[in-house]
């Protein structure tokens, strides 16, 4: 067995004009084909750790406040959206306070602040009277930003939790009518339950919001970093499996052309250097055909690739394995042969 080792640089797909439209998948075409390919295998990957981590598809914070002791209770809904780009949590905290200020509920505007434990709370005090209730929703939790901030999905409303609380984020529900959160005489009651029991039970968080308030926060402390990369390959077959959570809670399990998961250990800014000599690798089997094209794509660990101005250049190397002649065995043969034709010919062939 032979090797060959190809070094792939992604700023050659950098590439944007009027014509061709940019592409996160990076396309590879062999000058030199490498033939008879057994397997392949990443054996090192290096890029800047500093992808963004609010992009388009998670860029909102989103919120309600039901006004309970109106004639008509009512809920007011917010999602606040968050430019993209990649910012640690304190910056985070801040962005989110400023376009918390410039779009306020009526009577309460929701604070966020970094404790000295690393944990970003929410303090949420109304002004004038009434009686309300500050929750947070997420329509898909894990691409959220109230989780990158630290709190669990125990701790948000959410459609898996209970779908009435998408129907009330979504307004699909007449006002007044049977919300989540009632006031029931001068109990408020939360989803059947009282407000007492809720709070016992490690359900959904919900800020006092009457006068002063309180702060609520989350359950750890917020992540900057993306826990892992994927690296994905055409050359791949579907031999990566993963398993996931549906909609209704049926874990489920799916198959990727993954070519290497790179974990991202080290700190936001830092240089992440992945190696083969510390991990083990991901060895994938190919059929020993000709590879005279295929093509890479880095994607966040949700499977999302990563967009023109969304992360840096990186750079990886991949390792094929190649099946060479067996020139001896090529010899043997070509000496049996001849040994035969000799005896054939002088009639000895046995």
């Amino acid at each position: 067995m032979g090797y060959k080792y190809l070094l792939i640089d992604s700023q050659t797909a950098n590439t944007k004009t009027s014509t061709v439209p940019y592409t996160p998948e990076i396309k590879i075409r062999l000058d030199h084909p490498i033939e008879n390919a057994t397997s392949v295998q990443m054996v090192s990957f290096s890029t800047p750790n500093n992808m963004h981590n609010v992009r388009g598809h998670n860029s909102r914070f989103e919120c309600m406040l039901y006004n309970l002791s109106l004639a008509v209770p009512t809920i007011e809904r917010r999602s606040y959206q968050i430019p993209p780009g990649l910012y640690t949590i304190t910056e985070l905290v801040d962005t989110l306070n400023n376009v918390a200020s410039a779009d306020p509920f009526a009577n309460m505007t929701p604070v966020f602040s970094l404790l000295s434990t690393n944990k970003v709370a929410i303090t949420c005090s109304s002004t004038g009277a009434g009686i309300r209730r500050f929750v947070l929703f997420a329509t898909n939790f894990w691409n959220s930003i109230a989780h990158r901030l630290g709190y669990s999905k125990n701790q948000l409303m959410t459609y898996e939790f209970d779908s009435k609380s998408a129907e009330e984020f979504y307004n699909n529900v007449p006002p007044g009518q049977n919300y989540m959160i009632r006031l029931i005489g001068s109990s408020v009651i939360i989803n059947s339950m009282n407000e007492t029991g809720w709070r016992l039970n490690s359900n959904p968080l919900v800020w006092k919001c009457d006068g002063v308030g309180e702060t609520l926060s989350g359950s750890t402390i917020g992540f900057e970093s993306y826990m892992y990369l994927l690296m994905k390959c055409s050359l791949v077959s579907h031999d990566f499996e993963s398993i996931y959570r549906q909609s209704d809670g049926v874990v489920m399990s799916k198959t990727d052309n993954i070519l290497q998961k790179i974990d991202t250990n080290v700190a936001l800014f830092s240089y992440l250097h992945w190696s083969s000599g510390t991990v083990q690798p991901f060895v994938h089997k190919l059929s020993g055909k000709t590879i005279q094209s295929f093509s890479l794509e880095l994607t966040d660990d949700t499977s999302r690739p990563f967009g023109i101005d969304e992360s840096k250049h990186w750079n990886a190397v991949l390792k094929f394995e190649i099946a060479e002649e067996n020139n001896q065995f090529i010899r043997d043969n070509s000496l049996l042969n001849q040994n035969l034709r000799f005896k054939a010919r002088h009639g000895c062939s046995r």
